[in-house]
């Protein structure tokens, strides 16, 4: 896992730790930048309830097989949202269009009395909980790759260096 501290070890006097300091910078920020994404959402949902007069806290006054008033108006300002704002910047959009699609499906589903509120909500959270993990285990996985790279990228500067020292 890279630590602060090992980039703060890269010897920021050659041009070459230069290079593997902004590769390992540009990663992060991109990764700290879908994490952003993400919670934004928030913010859009909000405005998507505001605009549509619909509230999900309002669910525990529904039945277990009834839409809210313009419910599904502020289901499809959310899923627009989402495609528009978030699937972009994340690392398996597919994932995120499976998931509206599953909700569209279990709304169908739930206004024909098929299923209840609640298992749409439970079901959906799992999905959503399979999205989150894959995310952070790809996370992990691209950040051990930059470790590996910032510490290739050492080796061959020290390398460099034993064969001419006054190279940088």
């Amino acid at each position: 896992m890279l630590r602060t501290k090992d980039i703060t070890e890269v010897h920021i006097g050659s041009k070459y730790s230069h290079a593997a300091l902004l590769l390992i910078a540009l990663s992060l920020v991109s990764l700290v930048s879908m994490a952003a994404d993400i919670s934004n959402i928030n913010n859009h949902v909000d405005n998507c309830s505001k605009s549509h007069g619909y509230s999900p806290e309002l669910e525990n006054n529904l039945g277990p097989h009834e839409l809210g008033r313009n419910e599904r108006e502020f289901l499809e300002c959310v899923y627009k949202e989402i495609q528009e704002k978030l699937i972009a910047n994340v690392m398996f959009p597919d994932d995120y269009k499976h998931l509206i699609k599953r909700h569209k499906e279990m709304t169908d589903q739930l206004v024909k009395g098929e299923i209840t509120r609640a298992q749409r909500k439970s079901h959906i959270q799992y999905l959503i909980s399979l999205i989150k993990d894959n995310e952070v285990t790809e996370t992990e996985r691209r950040i051990q790759d930059l470790s590996a790279k910032r510490d290739q990228f050492m080796k061959d500067r020290n390398r460099m260096l034993k064969r001419n020292p006054r190279m940088f």
